[in-house]
This record gives structure tokens, sequence and C-alpha cells, in this order.
């Protein structure tokens, strides 16, 4: 039976809300919540039955001009694309909250040789539309998916007469950035993808006053294990209505994926930078635009608009939008617009072409302290009862020039924790860092019951002193508001392990903090 547990209301309720683009809500407690460019999804799973559902609520876009054109189109690209239903879906009627008109449907679609149902509430008005996306195989979650529908409340949007579009008459009028998104679904019979979420490109221009321009593009897909990252800059120039772009420099690179461990012990990439797989020089694309700056009043918010004759490589297909034919439209950056997020900190402003780069540091006393390469940067991935093993790696800076590291290894198929400590003296020489060991030793210490505690120590031998000079340099990452430092060799080191820079050859080791802690040793 295909249930339409759709109602919304406004209450009183003991938590807050949480928002995302047009929408508030009240998220289902102790799902898990996943976070895209374009979609914020709360899944449930219940071991026992092997029941789940996810809500997926999805970024709005540009509205095709009413609510049975939006509802259409977010049908086909986020139910039929992805669940391929055989029978057509049950609706309901349309109707009108704020100012919105909203309509949904349901249908049941076979997942795993079994029965499941997909539900589309979408809503339009204000020049956007936006849906809500439900699927589930059980009708346990029926309660859980209404509490949650009867909280959702819609943005109420206010009206405006300011101007629809303007023309150029200078280049100041689109300094700063622009970037618009797409979200993609993948058809799998992988249920991770199926419940977890799907994917995304995000594009972004930085143009800046002195007619210069830097282009991002980031591609994320949850089916695959990299991820794409473009880089691009040149020169811009306005004449009229018309920009030309033409670029310098353009490169394509793919990363892996920062990896994690989903709930069932498996390998899986999540949507944070790795470590850099290969870079491939892209053929320079100069294209000469018709650029309108557009005000969509729904949402009071300019946008550019570009337009070609043909797609281009760099914008990708034409928006679907039809308010300008053959178009791409950007939008100022925003907290439903963010930048996109560049490894390791590196960051593009307005009047800046080039990422920010970690800048030199020729002074011991900025070495201070204990640096540490997280345990997710070295996982080996042996997984015993869900328990992963881990390599925790270290150094203690002091003023008298003198250093310790520590090495933690826990493996949960053996019988002993690892724990390496070496001491000696560094050297700072402009930006080149010397390590000068006097003693490393290698210990072996028993569990206290398997798990990861330290028991009694079981040996103990010499480990070869390694003297090694790096080049440094150290970088303040905004986002996670931490400091980092970067190792250099030609060669990777048996102390600091494989190397874990995108640049290659290099480490990063973050300072210690509440989310990066100290390793624990024997006897503390």
């Amino acid at each position: 039976m295909l249930c339409f547990p759709f109602q919304y209301v406004t209450g009183e309720f003991i938590c807050q809300k949480e928002t995302f683009d047009l929408f508030a809500y009240l998220p289902p407690a102790g799902w898990k919540k996943e976070v895209t460019e374009n979609i914020i999804s709360y899944t449930g799973f219940n071991n026992k039955t092997k029941a789940w559902c996810r809500i997926g609520i999805v970024k709005s876009t540009t509205s095709k001009g009413n609510v049975e054109a939006d509802f259409e189109s977010e049908w086909q690209d986020l139910v039929v694309r992805n669940y391929n239903p055989t029978e057509a879906p049950v609706l309901n009627e349309v109707r009108e909250t704020d100012g919105w008109k909203v309509k949904d449907g349901v249908v049941k679609f076979r997942f795993n040789n079994a029965d499941a149902q997909a539900m589309l509430t979408t809503i339009s008005g204000f020049d956007r539309c936006a849906s809500i996306v439900v699927t589930l195989n059980n009708q346990e979650y029926l309660e859980n998916i209404d509490a949650f529908l009867k909280s959702v409340e819609f943005k109420k949007i206010e009206t405006s007469a300011l101007p629809v579009s303007v023309n150029y008459s200078d280049d100041t009028s689109i300094v700063g950035t622009w970037g618009n998104s797409m979200t993609y679904n993948q058809q799998s019979g992988d249920l991770v993808v199926h419940v977890m979420g799907y994917g995304y490109t995000a594009n972004q221009y930085t143009f800046n006053s002195n007619n210069t321009y830097y282009f991002v593009s980031k591609t994320f897909l949850a089916s695959d294990n990299k991820m794409l990252l473009v880089k691009e800059n040149g020169n811009y120039q306005i004449s009229g209505n018309n920009i030309t772009i033409e670029p310098l420099n353009s490169v394509t690179e793919s990363w892996s994926k920062k990896d994690s461990l989903d709930s069932q012990g498996r390998q899986a990439g999540v949507d944070k930078w790795g470590k850099v797989l290969s870079s491939q020089k892209r053929a320079l694309e100069k294209v000469n635009y018709t650029l309108t700056k557009h005000y969509f009043s729904g949402i009071q918010q300019w946008n550019l608009v570009f337009q070609s004759n043909t797609a281009t490589q760099r914008d990708g297909p034409f928006s679907s939008n039809t308010t300008f034919s053959n178009a791409w439209y950007y939008s100022p950056i925003s907290s439903n617009n963010p930048v996109i997020e560049l490894p390791y900190g590196q960051k593009i402003t307005a009047d800046n072409t080039k990422p920010e780069q970690p800048t030199s540091i020729t002074e011991n006393t900025t070495l201070l302290g204990t640096w540490c390469i997280s345990a997710s940067d070295q996982l080996n991935y042996r997984v015993k009862n869900g328990v992963v093993s881990t390599i925790f790696r270290q150094y203690t800076f002091k003023a008298n020039g003198t250093y310790n590291c520590n090495i933690k290894t826990f493996d949960p198929l053996l019988n002993s924790n690892l724990l390496g400590r070496e001491s000696g003296n560094y050297k700072i020489t402009g930006t080149n860092l010397t390590i000068d060991p006097l003693k490393s030793v290698l210990e072996e210490w028993s569990k206290i019951n398997g798990a990861d505690q330290w028991g009694l120590l079981l040996k103990t031998q010499n480990v070869i002193l390694e003297k090694v000079t790096y080049s440094f340099s150290k970088i303040y990452v905004p986002e996670s508001s931490e400091w980092q430092l970067i190792l250099k060799t030609a060669n990777q080191t048996k102390r600091d392990g494989p190397f874990n820079n995108y640049e290659g050859n290099a480490w990063i080791y973050i300072i210690t903090s509440p989310s990066h802690p100290l390793i624990k040793l024997p006897g503390e």
C-alpha cells in the first residue's frame, strides 16, 4: 500500500530546527547525517530487520515556470533515473503554502529483489524549485517520515521591485566569486549509493579587478573512488554585453578520497580530498559569451548569466532554466552556495589569481609543540569486529633544539601493540629542517583484554638512526582553524611512513588539539 504522510503544519517543538536552503525542519533523532554540496540526507537503518529509510533534502534550482513542470523535471531526475519504477506514480493535488506551490507523489520500485517506495515532494515559486525525496523499504519508518514532514517549513520570500537585469558599463560589476552546481545521481544496485547520496559538480569563477580570473570545478560521485578537480586561470575582457574568457593554464587533477569505513566495516570514500593521483593539461578554451546580470526577485539574488551558441568544456551542459537560452547561471557565494573547499587549505579570493600557498617559516619557535599525522591518513584497514588498525605519528619540538618522536601501531588482528620512541636534536636552516636522532627503539607491548590499551612490555629493539633533512613550510587552514606542518623529502622515511601530501614527496602534520589528541603512552 502506498502511503502519503505529507502534512505541513506549524507547531511548537522542543528541539531547535535545522535549516538548509529553502527548508527548516527537525531532523530524525539518531539517524546518520550526510552532507554534500547539494543534498543533506538522513538515513535510518535497522540491523535486525534490515529495514532502511533515507530522507534527502535537495538544494533549490531555478524554476521552469510552474510547479507541474518543476515536479516532472525533479521526478525524472531524482526518482525515475535512480529507481526505475515500472508503475505510474500516485500523485496528490497541488496545494499552496506561504506562496509556494507544492506537489508530491509516491511510487513503488524494486531494490535487491524486494519492494521499496520512493516519495517526492517538490515546492515551486519565486523563480525557484526544491525537493525532498524519501526512499524506504519498510513501513516501520512511516511515523518517522510523518514527524519529519510535519516539522518542515518553507522559507518565506518577500517580493522586490528591483530591476530584473542590467547591462555592463565597466568590469568591476563582476568582481568576486560566482558559482553554480549540478546534482546528478547514479543508477546502481549498491545500497550505499541509493541510500546515502549520489554526487554533484560545482563550478566557480573568481573575477579580479585586474582583469584576471581563476576557475575551479569539483566533481564528486558517491559511487566512484576518486574525485576530479579542474583548476584554470587566465584573463577576461568585457566589451558591452560580451565577456571574453581567455585561459593561460588549465589542468584536471584526479584525487583519491580520504578514506573512512561504513557501518558494515567496508572501505568507503567520503567527500574529502585524499591524495593527488594524476594531473593532465586541458585544451585552452577561449570563449566569447553574451553576459547579462539578472535579478531573481523571488530569491532576491543577482546571477551572472553566460550565453554561448554551443556548450563549453569549462561550463558543462547548458542549464535547464529557459529564462535565457543556451545559458549558464552563476550566483554569488553564500551559505547555500559556499566556496569550493580546495585541498589542504588552498584558498581563492578576489584579486588573487592563485590559491594561497603555505608560508615559509624561519624560526625555531614556530615549530614548538606537538604535531601529528592523524590515524585516518595512514589506516591499513585491517578490521576485526568493526575495529580498525591505526598508526599514529607525532613529533614534539622543544625550544632547546631537541625533539621526541612517538609512533604507535594498533592492529586488532595482533596480540600486541607497537610503540616507537625516538629522541634527538633538530636544526632549522632557512626553510630546511634537519632531524638528527640520538636514540631510537621499537617496543612491543601486550594488550589488556585484546583492547587498545597498554599491557606489559614484552621486548625492546634498537632501530637504525635515520638523519634526514626536510624542506618544510607551514600553512593555516581557516576552515578547520588549525596549523599544518608540511615536510618534504625526495624519498620516504621509515620514521614518517608513506607520503600523505597532495604535492607528492611530502607529509602533512597537524598541531595537536582536542580533535587530534596526544598519543597516550604507557603509564600515563
